[in-house]
Order: structure tokens, then C-alpha cells, then sequence
């Protein structure tokens, strides 16, 4: 038995178009990543990467491709947390690989770009990005303020209320440090615990954090606005 805990192995589903050979080939993608996973669980590791490619294909072959890695991935572990990680500002296809992993659309979807993010922003942003599937009146952002008064448990009130639309829906909080992402990776295995099905979409610094290196997250980066951000970020291959 692995001593991972059920949500603690993330399935991080990263979307760099550096993968996007691979993503041609797509019994292989399955057969490496259903392999890489149950290493990853024979390791104790805390989470597993597996490239798409994702983000250079076209809308319906990224979540051809990523609905197939995100199976094979949960072949060998059906309760991982799946992480999709995109680019510094969450660019890529929003909409097509949240569906391809969760097409009927239960889990809410966590969006933790590069810090500092703008948690208000990012719900208008994603409703404008989604065609209005992810409906900013839907959503929750948890404001700065909130979040380090309250940590992780701010971010999980955030989620709660996101889930019980029972549609697809968002929740985004505000960051602007490593120390705020620890806050909401607690929050975010609050929820978890709680029983509640969430989908992360994030940049480097967070997938950083849910396997385990929070101080990668703390490695300068050159500046680039986005988004749903301000005016400096945190970007790099894991």
C-alpha cells in the first residue's frame, strides 16, 4: 500500500508544447503515463508530470490528448488530484481540458496563475475565455485579506461554495507570495478532505508546491502580464 495519501499524488498534466510529438502517438502517451504513475506511487513521490503537449494542438485533439493522459494517469490511481499546468497566465484551452477531464462538469475548477493574481479577475476572465460556461456569478475569489486571515480555510469556504452550484464553476483566489500558495494548497486539501471535487488549472509555482518544493515557488522570474495578474510573475519548466 502506497503511503501517499489519497489526494496527495497530483496528476500534473502539463500542457507545454515542448510535448506535442508525443501527443501523436497516443497508445504510447497512455502506456507511459499509466507506467510513470504507478512508479510514482511506488516511490512515495507526491505527484507524477506527464506531457501533453497540449497547448500548440488544435481545441479538439488537446482534449483528445488530455482526456487520454488523465485516464491512463487514474488507471494506476483513481483518486489522484488532477493538475493541469499551463503557462505563467493560464493561457492554453481552458474550456477543452477541464472537459477532458471532468466532462460532466462536477469539480470546480482552481485557477492559481504566477503570482500575485487578481482572484476577481480571473472569474471575469474566465467566463469571457469559456463562452460563459464558467459563469463569473458562479464563481468565488478570495480576496487577499481574507486569505491570510483566515488561510487555507478561506479557500475552502471559497470551493464549498463554488461546488454547491452544482455546475462548472471557478474559484480563484488572490496571491502575491510563496507563503499565499501554501495557503491555498491547504485549502485546497481541505476541500478535498471534505469530499469536494476540484480541478486545478495552474502556472509552475503551485504545481511546485503540491509536489512537495514549495521553494521552487520562490525563485525570481522575469516580469509578464496577464490575466488575472499584476505586473510581475514566476514561470519556468518544472
Amino acid at each position: 500500500m502506497s503511503a501517499v495519501a489519497v489526494h496527495e499524488l497530483s496528476l500534473v498534466l502539463d500542457d507545454d508544447a515542448a510535448g506535442a510529438a508525443a501527443a501523436h502517438d497516443l497508445r504510447a502517451l497512455r502506456e507511459g503515463a499509466t507506467a510513470r504513475v504507478r512508479a510514482a506511487l511506488a516511490d512515495g513521490a507526491h505527484a507524477v508530470r506527464l506531457t501533453t503537449g497540449a497547448r500548440a494542438l488544435p481545441a479538439a485533439r488537446a482534449r483528445v490528448v488530455t482526456a487520454a493522459a488523465a485516464a491512463a494517469g487514474r488507471l494506476a490511481a483513481p483518486h489522484a488530484r488532477v493538475v493541469l499546468r499551463a503557462d505563467a497566465t493560464l493561457s492554453g484551452h481552458l474550456l477543452e481540458e477541464y472537459r477532458a477531464v471532468d466532462p460532466a462538469g462536477f469539480s470546480v475548477l482552481l485557477l492559481v496563475p504566477a503570482p500575485p493574481a487578481d482572484g476577481a479577475r480571473l472569474l471575469a476572465w474566465a467566463q469571457e475565455r469559456s463562452g460563459g460556461v464558467f459563469d463569473a456569478g458562479r464563481g468565488a475569489a478570495v480576496p487577499l485579506a481574507r486569505l491570510r486571515e483566515q488561510g487555507g480555510e478561506a479557500v475552502a469556504a471559497a470551493l464549498a461554495r463554488a461546488a454547491a452550484t452544482r455546475a462548472p464553476a471557478v474559484c480563484a483566489p488572490d496571491a502575491e507570495t510563496a507563503d499565499d500558495l501554501e495557503l491555498i494548497a491547504d485549502g485546497l486539501r481541505r476541500a478535498e478532505g471534505r469530499g469536494i471535487a476540484v480541478t486545478v488549472r495552474c502556472a509552475r509555482p503551485f504545481a511546485d508546491v503540491l509536489a512537495g518544493d514549495p521553494t521552487a515557488a520562490r525563485r525570481p522570474a522575469p516580469a509578464t502580464p496577464g490575466p488575472g495578474r499584476r505586473a510581475r510573475t514566476q514561470a519556468g519548466e518544472w
